[in-house]
């Protein structure tokens, strides 16, 4: 019985925690931080654990937080950080409004959106030591009964769960490990012979005709340059006379006529072996497309 109530007392759960930040940055003075001593030192006659400002800070980062500070004393993100601590944050806001010093303090909790308790206070320099800490016993007070009303519901729950039982112990069976056999080899398929490479159904067709073509696009290419040589020749030969009306030549009609038909029918069979070898190449062309 009395190890039973040991191991009950080990598992009650600690009170919620209650941390205490400095939630703005509009403290120009650097008072805030001086509030927040003076507020735990009040909530501790009271009877509430509360951890300092640098204190709950490295908790609340080391929990993936933000800053405190970063809130500028809005609500509900105070409260967003009560969530992640799972119990009671205290902003305490400090900012000068003109020749006054102001103070906003604020508890939030983790399970709930509206504050726990909230306070203001404004006072001049010579009064505030005073003033601050009169504020600060104050609000302790009144945020007592919440904190203590939030330790009773999470014990409440620690004895609502009842333990889960003991699982009965069974008595140890022998296993025996039997080896599995060695896993069969697949069987050796025969691999299938390549077909032999298939022999080209075009044969020599398509390499002759792209040669023939190659061979009259030149013929007809050096026929047109002896045609255009020869027509040149013709032209060269006649001379403008400058006594009497008409053309002179150093050639008689007979070799003119025949320098002339030379020279139309060189151009006329390079132009026809020029076609001849355009139309063998587009045919060569096309058997080897099909191929």
């Amino acid at each position: 019985m009395v190890a039973l109530l040991l191991v009950v007392l080990a598992q009650a759960p600690s009170d919620v925690p209650v941390a205490i930040v400095v939630s703005s940055r509009r403290d120009t003075g650097n008072q805030a931080p001086a509030a927040a001593e003076q507020l735990k030192a009040a909530l501790a006659a009271q009877g509430i654990t509360a951890t300092s400002d640098a204190e709950s800070v490295k908790r609340i980062t080391a929990l993936g937080g933000v800053d405190p500070k970063a809130c500028d004393a809005a609500r509900l993100c105070l409260q967003k950080l009560a969530q992640l601590l799972q119990g009671v944050v205290i902003g305490v806001d400090v900012s000068k409004a003109g020749k006054l010093t102001a103070a906003h303090i604020e508890a939030v909790s983790y399970d709930r959106v509206e504050s726990l308790a909230a306070d203001d206070l404004t006072s001049d320099a010579k009064s505030w030591a005073r003033k601050s800490a009169a504020a600060a016993a104050a609000f302790a007070q009144k945020l007592q009964a919440p904190v203590a009303a939030l330790n009773e519901a999470r014990r409440a729950k620690v004895v609502e769960a009842p333990l889960p039982p003991a699982p009965g112990l069974e008595r140890p069976r022998e296993v025996r490990v039997v080896p599995e056999p060695p896993p069969v080899p697949p069987p050796a398929v025969a691999a299938e012979p390549l077909p032999p490479p298939q022999k080209s159904a075009l044969g020599p067709v398509g390499y002759v005709t792209g040669a023939v073509a190659i061979i009259a696009i030149g013929a007809g290419i050096a026929c047109l340059i002896l045609g255009f040589l020869d027509r040149g020749t013709y032209f060269q030969t006649q001379s403008s006379t400058g006594a009497l009306p008409g053309i002179a030549s150093t050639y008689n009609d007979q070799q003119l006529a025949g320098l002339a038909a030379q020279s139309n029918l060189r151009i006329g069979l390079g132009g026809g072996l020029v076609g001849l070898g355009a139309l063998l190449g587009i045919t060569s062309a096309l058997l080897f497309a099909k191929e």
